[in-house]
C-alpha cells in the first residue's frame, strides 16, 4: 500500500494492492484486487482480481464483481 488512505474497519485480502487511493470505512478488497488512483466508498466490496484505475469512483455499498476492470468510471453508474 502506497500513498493511500484506508478507513477504519477496511480489509485488504492476500495479494491486494492499493496505490494512491482512498478507501472509506469498512471497505473489503478481496484477493488479488488492484486499486490505483481511485476512491472507494464506505462498505463497498471489491471482488477477487478486480482492477480499478484512472480515478474510478466506487459508490457506497457497491459490490464490484470478481474480475472486473474499471478505468476512469463511476460505479454503479447513476
Amino acid at each position: 500500500m502506497s500513498d493511500s488512505v484506508v478507513g477504519t474497519g477496511s480489509r485488504i485480502g492476500p495479494d491486494g494492492v492499493i496505490g494512491r487511493s482512498v478507501l472509506m470505512s469498512e471497505v473489503e478488497v478481496r484477493s488479488g484486487a488492484i486499486v490505483e488512483d481511485s476512491i472507494v466508498g464506505p462498505r463497498a466490496v471489491i471482488g477477487d482480481g478486480v482492477r480499478l484505475t484512472g480515478m474510478t469512483i466506487i459508490g457506497v455499498g457497491a459490490n464490484v464483481p470478481a474480475g472486473s476492470v474499471l478505468d476512469g468510471v463511476r460505479y454503479p453508474m447513476s
